[in-house]
């Protein structure tokens, strides 16, 4: 089975991406689950779809937790709705222990989903490790943080 997904990556990563508008229903999802501004913050919060690691971590900060749980909340009342989590890694790792670190990642955020009330079989994980960085050749530490995260994409 490993190796299958090893496979499925591999045959990924030779297609390029084709860069995409959101859905309506991607951005729906976005909105109802990014959390407030702070008040004064200097930064916009991330998009509701999108939460990031520290550096070398697998579990969730408070935010991204709560982040994650708003996901949960937001798929509970779109029962027919399945979510695909796109895993990313820094390129701080070799690339096969990126995409086993990228899984840990995954994990990391369906045990939350499904705490929340949502199916497993609504949920799909896939590591890309450091094969899709956000910010390529990422040399100062906000860009390497950038692409240490976990995309969740709904899929119809």
């Amino acid at each position: 089975m490993r190796s299958l997904l090893a496979v499925s990556i591999a045959l990924l990563l030779a297609v390029p991406a084709l860069a995409q508008a959101p859905s309506p229903r991607q951005a729906e999802f976005a909105a109802a689950s990014s959390l407030p501004a702070a008040p004064n913050a200097k930064n916009p919060p991330a998009p509701g779809d999108t939460v990031h690691f520290t550096f070398k971590q697998t579990y969730l900060t408070k935010n991204a937790v709560e982040m994650v749980q708003r996901q949960a909340a937001w798929l509970k009342q779109h029962p027919g709705v399945k979510v695909r989590l796109e895993c990313h890694t820094d390129d701080e790792f070799p690339p096969d222990y990126a995409l086993s670190f990228g899984e840990a990642r995954c994990q990391a955020v369906e045990r939350i989903l499904m705490r929340g009330g949502v199916e497993a079989g609504r949920i799909v994980a896939v590591s890309y490790g450091n094969q899709r960085p956000v910010v390529a050749n990422a040399t100062t530490k906000e860009d390497h943080a950038k692409n240490r995260r976990v995309v969740t994409r709904l899929v119809e």
